[in-house]
């Protein structure tokens, strides 16, 4: 999924524009973390998928995919 931010009056020139920017979905995240558990021989189960999703959340500085990975935890809990 690809959306575009608009941002109004940046710094220096006054102009506005946009800059596309891609987001993964939480079905994307989700089946990208079962895909490479299964490709690496893991067995699927909610710890392996809380294993990898901690992963994920420990080395990224991406704050909206630390807010999908952040909801898949949560659900993996709560489940």
């Amino acid at each position: 999924m690809r959306i575009k931010n608009l941002l109004i009056k940046p710094p220096g020139n006054g102009q506005l524009f946009l800059k596309e920017q891609a987001l993964i979905s939480e079905k994307e995240a989700l089946g990208s973390l079962v895909t490479e558990i299964l490709m690496n021989g893991k067995p699927l189960s909610r710890k392996t998928l809380c294993l990898e999703v901690l992963k994920k959340l420990d080395g990224n500085e991406d704050v909206n995919e630390k807010m999908i990975y952040n909801s898949i935890f949560k659900k993996l809990l709560a489940g």
